[in-house]
């Protein structure tokens, strides 16, 4: 993958991300209309970790954005008050082991 193209997924990644942050507010406006379940997913990680490769700068960089959006959307959940709040975190890439199948895949053809 080029440089250019691995920087314009994460672009597209971001700017999805983005959206998505905002409905999660926009659901979770108050307590009242809160949903009993929601579902959030994020992109930017998957496309960093593409674009890159294990623990590379841009897997790291991709990361870090999603996370600050995850604290992001914590904070606004704190500024509602008090109700119990379940997550179940999900992902599929990882700095410290990988499979086989993708290790393989990070060296390319």
């Amino acid at each position: 993958m080029t440089g250019r193209t691995s920087g314009l997924l994460l672009l597209m990644g971001t700017q999805v991300d983005d959206l998505g942050l905002q409905q999660m507010r926009a659901l979770w406006e108050s307590l009242e209309s809160a949903p009993t379940l929601t579902w959030w997913a994020s992109v930017v990680s998957d496309a960093g970790h593409h674009a890159g490769v294990r623990a590379s700068d841009i897997a790291r960089d991709s990361l870090r954005d999603c996370d600050s959006r995850l604290m992001s959307f914590l904070d606004h959940l704190d500024g509602l008050g008090s109700r119990p709040v379940t997550f179940m975190l999900t992902a599929d890439h990882g700095f410290e082991r990988s499979t086989q199948r993708h290790r393989l895949l990070e060296r390319g053809p």
